[in-house]
């Protein structure tokens, strides 16, 4: 029953960050559209200032949520707007 609990707090954990990460990424667009000049830390700092979170946690999430949107509008290389970029692995023996 406890694992039962866990998988559904998980997973609605999952679905909660989809759907921060899409408002975000709106709010986002909006302040792009409105102040179409900004850099990413102008627009980071804007968009940050709208998501004031009270744990440092949930706060550097909505920071690096910010952080990616404002990256993808800017840069226009969005590849998701909902997840940050992956680190990548490097191949072994460095190829």
């Amino acid at each position: 029953m406890k694992l039962v609990f866990l998988v559904v707090c998980l997973v609605a954990v999952a679905v909660a960050q989809l759907s921060l990460g899409d408002l975000v990424h709106h709010e986002v667009e909006a302040i792009m559209n409105q102040y179409p000049h900004l850099t990413i830390h102008e627009c980071t700092v804007r968009c940050d200032a709208l998501f004031d979170m009270g744990t440092t946690a949930d706060e550097q999430a909505t920071d690096d949520l910010c952080r990616h949107a404002c990256e993808c509008e800017i840069r226009q290389n969005c590849d998701a707007h909902t997840h940050p970029p992956h680190p990548t692995q490097q191949p072994p023996n460095g190829r």
